[in-house]
């Protein structure tokens, strides 16, 4: 029957026969087993759960993941809609991850990575009964997908960038770069205080800090003033009772200072003469005070008068001071000395 097999064609015949009967009954055997599990568990360890939502987020589709606390807990299996306006979504659901999930949770449609991938986050309630295979609930859900993300931006942008905020934008701009020449004006300064600077930032925090140190000196002592000058009756009334005094200083300002300055205005034309010769004599002084030095002329005149004085007793001396280089004095002493010349 066969040259592989030792033995004559009875034997061969066996051999055969035994072979088929055991691959059949391993067949069989392992037909069984799968019939078993299926039965047992016929969706695989998984929990299929049934979503009814009236829309859901962009790119849930099937192959989504389904995540609880940031755990992968299954995949979308299915979305169909029913035509009656609602969306049905199908889950896989492992059940050892969702052990104690009841009915209360919610939807969350987001992004599941930094591509924006959209993922199907889970968030598990307070009480309710727990989830069964094969139920369709209908939970509260949220979408913060990165297209519902773009699309809200967009609204915001909208309502925000005008034409006005267009122009203080450009405002902005413009005064900017009229501060350019400012800014490059300290820097300037910042160099060249850089390149003279020599002594090191490390003293000159001391010097600081030695002038600061009496700050907080300076302020108790100030403060003890302040609460002493309180201790006196007078100082006291008057921080205290500020109404005398301001109702004199009204009574100045309304009985002194208001006719004054009525009386003023309404005198100005007869006033005016006097303030001419103020204005003359003041522009005069200052012309001949300009002229004078009174360190190098005057204080030598006063000197030798007292050392011609100085000495008591004996006959008084007459004295002859030229005193042309003092203007004032020339100009009055002049005419005298002419006159006596004169009568001479």
């Amino acid at each position: 029957m066969s040259n592989l097999l030792i033995g004559t064609p009875q034997r061969q015949r066996q051999v055969y026969v035994t072979v088929g009967v055991s691959a059949l009954a391993a067949l069989v055997v392992v037909a069984l087993v799968l019939v078993g599990l299926s039965g047992r568990n016929p969706d695989g360890g998984r929990l299929p759960l049934t979503i009814d939502a009236p829309d859901i987020g962009a790119g849930v589709q099937a192959g989504t993941l389904v995540t609880m606390h940031g755990v992968t807990v299954g995949t979308v299996r299915s979305v169909a809609a029913d035509g009656a306006g609602r969306v049905m979504v199908d889950l896989g659901l492992d059940r050892a991850d969702i052990a104690g999930l009841t009915d209360t949770f919610t939807i969350r449609y987001q992004p599941g990575n930094y591509f924006g991938v959209t993922e199907v986050a889970i968030l598990p309630g307070a009480g309710g009964d727990p989830v069964r295979a094969g139920q369709v609930l209908s939970p509260d859900q949220t979408t913060d997908t990165i297209s519902d993300l773009l699309n809200n931006s967009s609204v915001l942008v909208n309502g925000i960038i005008n034409q006005r905020l267009v122009d203080v934008t450009r405002k902005a701009t413009a005064y900017t770069q009229a501060l350019t020449p400012l800014l490059e004006l300290g820097f300037n300064v910042e160099q060249q205080v850089a390149l003279t600077q020599k002594m090191p930032i490390g003293p000159q925090i001391a010097l600081v800090r030695r002038t600061v140190d009496g700050l907080p000196g300076m302020a108790n002592a100030a403060y003890g003033s302040m609460v002493e000058l309180l201790h006196i009756p007078l100082s006291a009334d008057t921080v205290y009772h500020f109404t005398p005094i301001d109702k004199t200083t009204q009574l100045l300002g309304s009985g002194f200072f208001g006719p004054l300055g009525a009386m003023l205005s309404s005198h100005k034309d007869d006033f005016t003469p006097g303030t001419l010769i103020i204005r003359t004599v003041t522009d005069t002084a200052t012309t001949v005070l300009g002229t004078v030095s009174i360190s190098r002329q005057v204080l030598p005149l006063i000197d030798h008068l007292d050392a011609a004085f100085a000495a008591r007793g004996g006959k008084a001396l007459n004295i002859r001071m030229i005193v042309d280089r003092l203007p004032v004095t020339a100009s009055v002493l002049g005419p005298i000395a002419a006159a006596q010349q004169a009568g001479r």
